[in-house]
């Protein structure tokens, strides 16, 4: 009897190659703050109320809900729109700016690869961010959800504990809470722990493509593959920025993903849409929680 794996791929950026580095597991028991937050998915109102209660101070060392914006565009972008004019544009006060652009392996040849420990303490160490703050991970208001999953994804891994993704700073806007723009304010750094990559939330370039070219093999190993692109980049009626994709993946689409962006993601697609897909899946959607749902699914 076979065992059936669900690899879960919300784009080709959330796999890392092999470059001498090899991740382990990272554990630490992260302070408690009176405001902290305990869904994945967060609400507007939810990070609102958070946020009046946060400690903005030199002086302070308590645990704070820290805003990050993770706004980004396709390089092919029609209006040629950027991930940080639109934070300058518009953002929630006090947010500070991932650019995944610039927070990755630049030694690496595919786009957007993991960074290093290193790099990634030393930037978020620039951004002001304490290891025991609780960050929630938000988009432009244009697209509603987009690249805040891949960011918050990217913090896991690394093991900073307080991860959130707000859905979701369209709504944030819509629904009135304050918002600020231009220039930020000059942010303190601050230091950061060198993590540890937390292995099981990682798939190397070099497995995943093992895995799909003898996944039709004799005693292979089932795995089913997610592709999380929009359906014009998956059938190729859709100019692709970034080629060289693996054939032959299951489909899922981005778009019908996030269609309704009024709701908790995880409520956008039914256990029957998941189960036409691939009767395998009900096995993973079954046997995991609520929380983690969301998780996997962003």
């Amino acid at each position: 009897m076979r065992t059936s794996i669900v690899v879960t791929i919300v784009r080709p950026s959330i796999l890392t190659s092999r470059h001498g580095r090899c991740p382990y597991v990272y554990s630490q028991i992260r302070k408690q703050s009176a405001y902290s937050l305990d869904s994945y998915l967060v609400t507007p109102a939810q990070l609102s109320s958070a946020l009046k209660k946060n400690v903005y101070s030199r002086l302070s060392t308590a645990p704070r809900i820290v805003p990050l914006c993770a706004a980004w565009f396709m390089p092919n972008d029609p209006e040629n729109r950027t991930g940080y004019n639109s934070f300058l544009e518009k953002r929630i006060p006090k947010a500070r700016f991932f650019d995944l652009d610039k927070v990755k392996d630049e030694k690496s040849p595919y786009p957007h690869m993991l960074p290093s420990p290193e790099v990634f303490a030393k930037e978020m160490g620039k951004l002001g961010i304490r290891r025991d703050d609780s960050v929630v991970v938000y988009d432009t208001a244009e697209l509603g959800i987009f690249s805040a999953p891949r960011v918050a994804w990217t913090l896991k891994v690394f093991g900073h504990h307080g991860v959130h993704v707000l859905n979701n700073f369209r709504l944030w806007v819509e629904q009135g809470f304050p918002i600020e723009k231009g220039e930020p304010e000059n942010i303190e750094e601050v230091p950061y722990p060198l993590p540890e990559m937390e292995q099981n939330k990682v798939v190397l370039f070099e497995e995943m493509r093992e895995r799909a070219v003898g996944r039709d093999k004799d005693g292979a190993e089932e795995v089913i593959v997610l592709d999380a692109r929009d359906k014009g980049r998956f059938d190729g009626s859709e100019p692709e920025p970034r080629p060289g994709m693996i054939s032959e993946l299951t489909e899922t689409t981005t778009v019908s993903l996030l269609k309704n962006y009024s709701r908790p993601l995880i409520r956008t697609y039914s256990r029957q849409h998941f189960h036409s897909i691939h009767g395998c899946f009900e096995f993973a959607y079954e046997s995991i929680s609520t929380s983690q749902r969301a998780e996997t699914l962003l």
